[in-house]
């Protein structure tokens, strides 16, 4: 099989965490103003305020859906051909009933035209679903960031990322 390399990557800032039982109380914000924090001097406000978000809803996702409550967070900043980006990781074990819902969900995200449009779509509808894909379908449409998943037996996988404007590295 032949084809093109994929350019290099370089990582420039990396947050990883993992937890084998339920994650404490308050992690959520405080995973936030860490990303907040370390990301102030490298990125535009806007774009910090954009990856802290992302991180939220991901970690909400993890404390909502997580079956047993061990789970992982990963961040990263980090170069490819020049251009800077930003990739959150969330992996997590999760019920067998919800991983197909999801995966449907993040591949209507990921298709959709008009993110703005589904979003508002997704919370006209939101009272009539368990699982609303709220958090998700904002992580597109307000942070413009890309939404996949992979899923390997009960273990999913979100991973959402989006090119940045670095101001400078540290």
């Amino acid at each position: 099989m032949s084809g093109a390399a994929l350019p290099a990557e370089r990582l420039i800032v990396v947050a990883s965490l993992r937890w084998s039982s339920p994650p404490p109380v308050g992690l959520v914000s405080r995973v936030r103003e860490f990303l907040s924090a370390i990301y102030q001097d490298l990125l535009e406000p806007d774009e910090v305020e954009d990856v802290a978000m992302t991180a939220h809803e991901l970690l909400e996702n993890v404390l909502k859906y997580s079956s047993d409550g061990a789970s992982s967070f990963e961040a990263e900043l980090y170069d490819r051909g020049g251009q800077t980006w930003a990739r959150l990781r969330t992996t997590n074990n999760a019920n067998v009933e919800q991983l197909a819902g999801l995966q449907r969900l993040v591949e209507r995200i990921g298709a959709a035209a008009d993110p703005i449009a589904l979003y508002d779509e997704l919370i006209a509808t939101s009272s009539q679903r368990n699982g609303s894909g709220l958090g998700l379908a904002r992580v597109r449409a307000e942070a413009g960031m890309s939404i996949a998943c992979a899923v390997d037996d009960r273990q999913i996988c979100l991973v959402a990322e989006r090119s940045l404007s670095i101001r400078r590295v540290a």
